[in-house]
């Protein structure tokens, strides 16, 4: 018989209830889910043998095993791992990133999650006799941060208030990789893959504003620039090389995401991203 559905009261809480197909194992998880997907790699579907795998992530101390901890079979080691139920061989969730998080098999829950899958992973590696027909967007692997839009939701350039544009310039062609696109005397515009930077001096900027007033340093920081990469740490690594200083970070951020920040000599943030996953 399998495992009791978890009361009311639980879900109220934000406790939701899972088990594998026998009812062996049973475990309890926060309804706070930082991220969902549907994962199409092979792995995943050899795995679950279906389709896809539809997982949640959380803090792997979020979720508790209550009934059945020595009833579990671990496939992996203890911080990278599948684990499942020994006797039915359901699996449950797995054991991912260094051993701090979690991802939940969704079809081993109960209760309804807050969070559901809000996309599809992977989908260059999925089952060919499979079609997928919901609207959720669809990434060849892990998903991307960014997506191409129109309108006004697509930005092209940034300008940035500098005190010095030569100094800045140096800066960004040095840590950045990136190339002068044009430059006057009280400019210079790098370009990036999808955004070009103008780095203004302040004298200019204060024309270009008017009536709005161009802040000081000192008045702090309103807003930040984040560029998305594969691997927050190993970025880390080459800006130090580069003799960049961090802000901050890396840090797992609660929404999912491995940051790192950085400024540049004006003072401008700049947030390397990475999507854990």
């Amino acid at each position: 018989m399998g495992a009791e559905v978890s009361s009311e009261q639980d879900v109220e809480h934000g406790v939701l209830a899972g088990s594998c197909e026998c009812g062996a194992v049973r475990y309890r998880v926060a309804d706070a889910f930082l991220y969902a997907s549907n994962c199409h790699c092979s792995r995943c579907r050899a795995a679950t043998g279906s389709a896809f795998k539809p997982f949640a992530g959380i803090e792997r101390e979020k979720l508790d095993v209550m009934d059945g901890a020595d009833a579990l079979l671990v496939h992996g080691d203890e911080n990278l791992n599948d684990t499942r139920c020994a006797a039915c061989g359901s699996l449950l969730f797995s054991v991912v990133r260094d051993g701090e998080y979690v991802h939940v098999a969704l079809g081993s829950l109960q209760d309804a999650p807050t969070l559901r899958p809000t996309k599809h992973i992977f989908v260059g590696s999925k089952a060919p006799w499979y079609e997928i027909t919901d609207d959720l967007p669809q990434f060849e692997e892990h998903a991307q941060a960014r997506e191409s839009t129109p309108s006004l939701k697509s930005v092209g350039a940034i300008t940035l208030f500098v005190e010095d544009p030569q100094r800045s310039k140096a800066f960004y062609e040095e840590v950045f990789d990136v190339s002068a696109i044009y430059e006057d005397e009280s400019s210079a515009a790098v370009k990036f893959d999808n955004l070009i930077v103008n780095l203004l001096a302040l004298p200019a900027a204060d024309d270009l504003i008017a009536p709005g007033t161009v802040a000081t340093r000192e008045a702090g920081s309103r807003f930040q620039l984040t560029i998305w990469v594969d691997d927050t740490d190993a970025v880390r690594a080459e800006l130090a090389k580069r003799g960049v200083e961090l802000l901050n970070g890396p840090t797992d951020r609660e929404w999912g995401m491995r940051t790192a920040s950085f400024t540049d000599p004006d003072g401008h943030i700049w947030e390397v991203a990475q999507e854990l996953s």
